[in-house]
């Protein structure tokens, strides 16, 4: 790659940086039928033209921020063995709280606004993805049972951040993190040490 070509990839991830941190601040003051290109563009400093050559559309834009959400989560989930019995969920926890922290009013407004609650379904189903691929053939129970725990587990990770986030007066992220590392993976270990009960009979 010659240093033009630097230059002009570099102009361009700027860009579409900007226009990424543009519809996170609209989504913080608007739901999601309200964004408008328009405004999108307004917001980011460049023309419609100049939107257009790098987005299709508002959801374009929105699907590119929740991959990033995704991938950011992902990182996190992925360093670490969830089995081992040396693991401490408080630290996956606090870790998870470490990147709610950096876009704090972004992430209260997708979990508490129905218009956004398709970006949160896809974060639980792609988590839910990811810590099955992890706890799959090393725990064994029927595959019934071993889907009903990765959904539990799942929703109620989830429900506990739309519940925290919704409470007032709200207790510190160290006080969720404490609570949903106990609640959450304390009952997997306790499932998964013992004699696993038979849901489906042959």
């Amino acid at each position: 790659m010659t240093q033009n070509e630097k230059k002009t990839d570099r102009r361009i991830e700027r860009t579409r940086m900007s226009i990424r941190n543009a519809v996170m601040q609209l989504i913080i003051e608007k739901d999601f039928g309200q964004i408008t290109v328009k405004e999108l563009a307004e917001r980011a400093d460049i023309n419609r033209k100049t939107f257009y050559m790098h987005y299709t559309s508002v959801q374009d834009v929105i699907e590119e921020v929740q991959n990033e959400i995704i991938d950011s989560l992902m990182v996190v989930i992925d360093q670490y063995n969830y089995l081992d019995t040396n693991f401490d969920a408080y630290v996956l926890f606090h870790s998870l709280n470490q990147i709610i922290n950096e876009n704090y009013e972004f992430y209260k407004k997708i979990i508490s606004a129905n218009s956004y609650e398709f970006l949160i379904v896809k974060v639980k189903d792609v988590l839910k993805g990811r810590l099955t691929e992890k706890f799959k053939g090393q725990i064994s129970m029927p595959d019934a049972q071993f889907y009903l725990y990765a959904e539990y587990l799942t929703s109620g990770i989830m429900a506990m951040y739309t519940e925290w986030f919704t409470m007032d007066p709200q207790p510190s992220l160290e006080v969720l993190a404490e609570a949903a590392s106990k609640i959450s993976f304390g009952g997997v270990k306790l499932a998964v040490m013992e004699d696993t009960p038979q849901l489906l009979k042959s």
